[in-house]
């Protein structure tokens, strides 16, 4: 088939969208599979945000395929990658890569990662031949019912303009110590700018030692009755342990002030710290998968990281 590839329109939006679901849900075996990921919007809250890239396919103009590309500074990320079942097994997911990775990488984006189905050979086969490499197991876990706790944080939402501007510089000098060039400057302005829900911060005199990027409710990444935290970072250092359980209390507290009755984390098993301290809080699997890298390194997924990410 001869497929028209190119960048993403606003106008394009609604479609795309309704591919990603078809593409999800009649995988997941749903009776209707455009009831896949319910409220929640993934492809259009990202794709108004400068810091993703969007690419689609289409066939005599209607679009049946996309793709997308985070950019976090030096750090990329590519996903959700759709196609609509009616095209599978056409070659149209390695076309869409193409442009995809092209446009990280003019970003400036020196590593990419991608999260994938880890029971499917043909998924990991697929991003193997762009030079991606399995790594740790990434889970989706879920605690429900989060708690309250003592509010000892602050949000970026409640804070002044100029609170706003030094907040963020703090989290992008935070995350640049993890890895080099690190940043989710953008990805907290966009939370904000579109109402999808709340930055959390642990402040110790006047430096951020910790923030969270929590999506929360019906038309955000979370979804009705739910709070995600699509990306969380400790300082590195000796308070790292105590500032992390300070974080997650901070995401439980906001998440059960907003109603929701399902705190949802990326939990990558790499980090193994996280990961033994996230099971012991009560969050439970309900979805996994496995982390590729390219080139292959392993970026900021190891033992010491104290880092929440969900590359959906």
């Amino acid at each position: 088939m001869n497929f028209t590839i190119g960048p993403l329109s606003p106008a394009d939006l609604d479609q795309a969208d309704r591919v990603f679901r078809i593409a999800f849900g009649t995988r997941n075996g749903l009776a209707n599979p455009l009831q896949f990921d319910g409220d929640a919007a993934r492809i259009k809250t990202r794709c108004l945000s400068a810091h993703v890239l969007a690419f689609g396919a289409w066939d005599n103009g209607t679009l049946v395929a996309s793709s997308l590309g985070t950019a976090w500074g030096t750090f990329g990320w590519i996903g959700p990658l759709s196609v609509h079942p009616e095209y599978w097994n056409e070659g149209i997911g390695q076309r869409l890569l193409e442009p995809t990775i092209r446009a990280l990488e003019q970003r400036d984006c020196r590593h990419l990662a991608l999260f994938t189905l880890g029971e499917s050979p043909k998924h990991v086969a697929l991003y193997h031949k762009f030079g991606f490499w399995p790594g740790s197991l990434i889970l989706i876990g879920q605690k429900t019912d989060p708690q309250r706790h003592t509010k000892d944080y602050q949000t970026y939402g409640q804070s002044t303009e100029s609170q706003k501007r030094d907040l963020v510089d703090s989290c992008r000098e935070l995350t640049s110590s993890l890895y080099g060039g690190l940043d989710l400057s953008q990805e907290i302005r966009e939370l904000h700018r579109q109402v999808l829900g709340d930055t959390v911060l642990v402040v110790e005199k006047g430096r951020v030692d910790g923030f969270a990027i929590c999506h929360t409710g019906a038309g955000s990444e979370a979804g009705s009755g739910a709070t995600q935290v699509k990306f969380a970072a400790v300082r590195p250092g000796q308070a790292a342990p105590n500032t992390f359980e300070r974080l997650v209390d901070a995401c439980e507290d906001l998440a059960s002030a907003q109603g929701s009755k399902r705190l949802m984390a990326g939990i990558n098993t790499a980090r193994r710290n996280v990961y033994s301290r996230m099971i012991d809080r009560g969050f439970r699997a309900v979805q996994q998968g496995v982390a590729m890298h390219r080139p292959d390194e392993t970026a900021y997924d190891c033992q010491e990281a104290y880092v929440i990410d969900d590359w959906r």
